[in-house]
């Protein structure tokens, strides 16, 4: 999946130290884990970069039928204090452009909760809370 090597939109620079007593400054971030969405768990992320669609997979398909680029966006996961980049369902992406006009989510912490599918529906339900991390 060509999302996985997706380049983040900000700059890492968080001091660190390997096994050896090395220490380091980490300059770039170049590739970053998807956030997986569990069912019924909220995870606790901050928006870093505003929704944008991923690249088109050449030969990508689902039962037969051509797959259309996700939306994407960059964010921190705020339990584990890393970037990643968390692919946003459909009804997702419009309770966040409804909510958050002009990109307005960007730089705001939220807890993000799946729901799964409910009863004949076609896509997940999601619920998303503004948090305020203190």
């Amino acid at each position: 999946m060509a999302t996985k090597t997706a380049t983040p939109k900000t700059q890492t620079r968080k001091a660190g130290t390997t096994t050896s007593g090395l220490i380091f400054t980490k300059k770039k971030t170049v590739t970053v884990p998807i956030l997986k969405l569990m069912p019924d768990q909220p995870v606790y992320i901050r928006v870093e970069s505003q929704m944008e669609m991923s690249k088109q997979v050449a030969g990508a398909k689902v039962a037969g039928q051509s797959m259309e680029p996700a939306t994407i966006m960059f964010c921190t996961n705020l339990d584990s204090d890393t970037e990643c980049l968390l692919i946003v369902g459909t009804m997702l992406k419009s309770v966040i452009e409804e909510s958050y006009p002009n990109q307005a989510y960007v730089g705001l912490c939220f807890e993000v909760t799946n729901h799964g599918k409910r009863g004949d529906k076609k896509y997940n339900a999601y619920s998303l809370v503004e948090i305020e991390v203190e």
